[in-house]
């Protein structure tokens, strides 16, 4: 029986995300079947009071990484811009203040394009926050990696006042569909600060308890600062896209915000809503007593 999120995500995405890659960089070749896979993920809406939490970002070949680094780079330069943040420039800070329409759009135009032109694959997943604080202290505990044991105790006790965490299990559970058996994902986060201990033993209490046949795809985890790393700054335009749209709707997004999602998704949107029928499915797979266990730690 399943016991977290990824345990219970993974069988229920297949319909969603279809079937593995075909190994788009070595078609053709049937001796070349082990590829090596760097997701990039940024969140956006974990600040107190935001509606929505979302994690995701892009998954590709060093190859296509390194090249999405050189154009994004490229780009940055030639703007005079030393980081790109969602944040700043949908909101016009510093240094796109005195930017007039016509440069903005152009700006993100190109990064836009920078990312389309690569063979990255999106990735990401949204939490509904207001379902996940509606359940109990005890049910947060599972749905954010908590594993509870055969007498209802808990092994592990996730993280009960994050969403990020079911988050993150969503997008580990994309990746394990994502690529053939014979491949391996390591991911790399945008820096967590203080929730970096937790997420890394977040990930490996996840191996840990994932079936080989997941379990044998997923290598590392670490962080990378945003200032350092294009490829994160990639995710994050990703990331904020999403929670722009999750916290607006489709018709109050401005022109630019609305072109950066659009742009984006064009090929592929590759994101995954974890609602309260996911989370359900998660918390009934613990069994009637162990969920009334849960549901009486308030």
């Amino acid at each position: 029986m399943g016991n977290n999120l990824v345990d219970s995500v993974v069988p229920s995405l297949v319909p969603l995300v279809g079937e593995p890659w075909k190994f788009p960089y070595n078609e053709g070749n049937p001796l070349i079947v082990a590829v090596e896979y760097w997701y990039f993920g940024d969140d956006s809406g974990t600040h107190a009071g935001a509606r929505w939490c979302v994690v995701s970002g892009y998954i590709g070949t060093a190859k296509q990484w390194d090249r999405l680094r050189r154009d994004w780079r490229d780009i940055l330069r030639r703007f005079h811009v030393e980081e790109f943040h969602s944040t700043s420039f949908f909101q016009g800070r510093s240094p796109y203040r005195a930017w007039g329409a016509s440069k903005r759009d152009s700006f993100l135009s190109k990064l836009i394009a920078a990312v389309n032109q690569r063979k990255l694959r999106p990735i990401g997943t949204i939490v509904d926050v207001e379902t996940f604080n509606n359940y109990t202290l005890g049910e947060r505990r599972v749905l954010t990696g908590g594993a509870p044991s055969l007498n209802g105790k808990l092994l592990t006790s996730g993280a009960p006042k994050n969403p990020y965490f079911v988050a993150l299990q969503g997008v580990i559970a994309q990746a394990t569909l994502r690529v053939s058996d014979e491949s391996t994902v390591h991911f790399i986060l945008d820096s967590q600060g203080a929730l970096e201990n937790r997420v890394h033993e977040t990930f490996e209490e996840i191996k840990q308890r994932m079936v080989e046949k997941h379990r044998s795809k997923l290598g590392n985890l670490t962080f990378a600062e945003s200032k350092k790393e294009p490829a994160v700054q990639a995710a994050d335009l990703n990331a904020f896209s999403w929670s722009s749209f999750k916290e607006r709707g489709s018709t109050l997004l401005d022109g630019r915000r609305h072109t950066a999602l659009w742009g984006l998704t064009a090929k592929e949107d590759g994101i995954q809503l974890i609602t309260k029928t996911t989370m359900e499915g998660v918390l009934n797979q613990q069994g009637p007593e162990a969920r009334a266990r849960m549901q009486g730690q308030k």
